[in-house]
């Protein structure tokens, strides 16, 4: 447990951003960045074809990255069009994959299953930098950055909530209703069934020296099943041996610490992995500025009420998370947790929290506009899965593939004029 106050601050922040192309691919819109002098931060992803991932870097305020995440998508997107192509986000691809073969990486060539499962599945990931010296001491600043990693670990059924975005996936080159909120939880054990489960876990932890150890404890069950043959890996995987200890992007919990991210001004960064992409571009800006908010205001006022508010959760252990996630995926923002019959429900806390993150961000001088306004939307209104499938499912004609792609297409087209302020 810490043993000098939780004080400290957040430094810079960051976006990843996973978006998926029909009518052009990965390629062309990568050569064609390039041409034009590498405008926009983009890298291949697992699916070389279909997906792209975009970064906006180390921004100074959540308000500066959501100018810069913005003004980015809406670059990119008009860059896929001029490739007579579209791009859509979501949590899913929809296209048949079945003939695509992954790339890979040092984790897809651990495990075959893992490499296509992440074929077809997109998410948004918010980057948070530790500042080096929290209250005065490189110590304060460690601790307020694990403090602050427990709270967005019981955080993340609340943002898995808002972010849903899984009404359809594909099976088998079929468009198939999911009949979930969000199916990411379900797929990553689906995905991870060859590999030690560990490595998909997201513990308590307390400081540098607790995860160096959760981190070799992984790593060496990993090798174990190397050795045992008990992983369904891929040639490729030669490659990456042999190795002592993962990286710590191999390791897949749902809020990353990245030690690898040390800076001058970070002491390190911590990874919320946000399961889906949302397609409209408000709730992509209104998630950083509801988790970045919330650290702000946790600089302010510390943790007490932030821990009671997500207090209901009772996430004490791995298993809890992992239980209060999948249940949250087939509920999204109405699922309650607490005694039975007085349980508090995700769209109570999140209003709670948003009052919170609203402080956090106006304290410093940054507008909470586009967070207000979207968290009204997304607590007011249906969920967003159960919209989609009432806009394109009617009782006489399920939707196409090409369908679907086109509405998603035209929601994040229509989100950027909505956005245009965000440039």
């Amino acid at each position: 447990m810490p043993t000098t106050p939780e004080l400290g601050t957040i430094s810079t922040v960051s976006n990843e951003l996973e978006f998926f192309l029909t009518g052009t691919t990965a390629p062309a819109v990568l050569h064609e960045n390039t041409q034009r002098g590498n405008p926009l931060e983009l890298t291949g992803e697992v699916n070389p074809l279909d997906a792209l991932e975009m970064m906006v870097s180390m921004s100074a305020t959540i308000e500066a990255l959501n100018h810069g995440v913005g003004a980015s998508i809406a670059y990119l997107h008009s860059l896929v069009e001029s490739l007579g192509g579209q791009m859509y986000a979501g949590s899913a691809f929809l296209g048949d994959v079945s003939q695509r073969e992954p790339q890979w990486y040092r984790t897809t060539s651990l495990s075959r299953t893992l490499g296509e499962g992440f074929l077809s599945i997109g998410s948004q990931q918010l980057v948070l930098g530790i500042a080096r010296e929290g209250a005065g001491t490189e110590e304060s600043g460690e601790n307020f950055g694990f403090a602050l990693y427990n709270f967005l670990r019981s955080l993340s059924p609340i943002v898995l909530a808002l972010s849903a975005s899984s009404p359809y996936s594909s099976q088998n080159g079929a468009l198939v209703d999911t009949n979930q909120e969000s199916f990411r939880p379900g797929r990553y054990a689906q995905m991870s069934q060859y590999l030690p489960q560990r490595m998909f876990q997201t513990p308590v932890l307390h400081s540098l020296e607790e995860y160096f150890q959760h981190l070799q404890t992984v790593s060496d069950e990993v090798n174990v099943a190397i050795e045992r043959g008990q992983l369904d890996s891929v040639p490729q995987l030669q490659q990456h041996l042999p190795f002592t200890t993962l990286e710590p992007h191999q390791i897949y919990s749902w809020v990353r610490i990245r030690p690898d991210h040390a800076n001058a001004d970070s002491v390190f960064s911590l990874e919320v992995r946000i399961a889906d992409i949302a397609h409209r571009v408000e709730t992509i800006l209104a998630l950083n500025a509801f988790i970045g908010g919330l650290a702000y205001y946790a600089t302010d006022s510390g943790f007490d009420e932030l821990r009671r508010i997500v207090a209901p959760l009772q996430l004490d252990n791995r298993d809890t998370l992992n239980a209060a996630l999948q249940k949250t995926a087939l509920q999204g923002l109405q699922t309650k947790f607490g005694p039975l019959g007085r349980g508090t429900s995700l769209a109570t806390m999140a209003t709670k929290l948003t009052k919170l993150a609203t402080q956090g961000l106006v304290q410093r001088g940054q507008s909470a506009h586009i967070l207000q306004q979207e968290m009204q939307y997304l607590l007011s209104h249906d969920s967003v899965p159960n919209q989609i499938r009432s806009a394109v499912h009617t009782a006489d004609h399920p939707p196409t593939t090409s369908e679907v792609e086109q509405y998603y297409a035209q929601l994040l087209t229509d989100s950027l004029h909505r956005t245009s302020q965000y440039r």
